[in-house]
């Protein structure tokens, strides 16, 4: 881990941000560390994932999509169409780019937020997903990957 990450400096790193947004990564981050330390998971690598999370997400959609084509990142036609799902993917990208974090269990943790993904590692406390429906106190949107049967058109709803 890049030795100057720590939640202090982080929340200096990040005062841009707003208020709002914040106060969520500071929760977010002290729910992890408690969740982490009751699963036997590093609780400091569990804090900064949840400080590190949403970092990118108070950005423009359109500044979302022209940063992550600029980085390489993959944009799927549903990011497309609805590009805040980039904030995870970018967010990784940025932290690894700018903040030095190789940690790739920490790094996924971050990219999969949102979307969640199957068979990550324990890192991410079995089903990220489910846990963060159940104990978040701020809105939540849980999108289901599609399949080749089941494109972007599930978004759209029956025609």
């Amino acid at each position: 881990m890049a030795e100057s990450l720590s939640l202090e400096g982080l929340r200096r790193r990040f005062s841009h941000l707003p208020q709002g947004l914040l106060d969520h990564l500071k929760r977010v981050s002290q729910l992890a560390g408690q969740l982490a330390a009751r699963w036997d998971v590093d609780p400091e690598r569990a804090a900064l994932v949840g400080f590190l999370h949403d970092v990118a997400r108070a950005e423009d959609p359109a500044w979302l999509l022209a940063r992550a084509r600029e980085l390489g990142l993959v944009v799927h036609p549903v990011e497309e169409a609805v590009p805040v799902l980039l904030h995870g993917p970018l967010a990784a990208a940025l932290v690894e780019q700018e903040l030095g974090l190789k940690d790739q269990e920490m790094l996924a943790a971050i990219t999969w937020h949102s979307t969640g993904r199957g068979g990550v590692s324990r890192f991410l406390l079995g089903s990220v997903t489910e846990r963060v429906v159940r104990y978040s106190n701020d809105p939540v949107l849980v999108l289901r990957d599609f399949d080749s049967a089941h494109g972007p058109e599930v978004l759209e709803g029956p025609q």
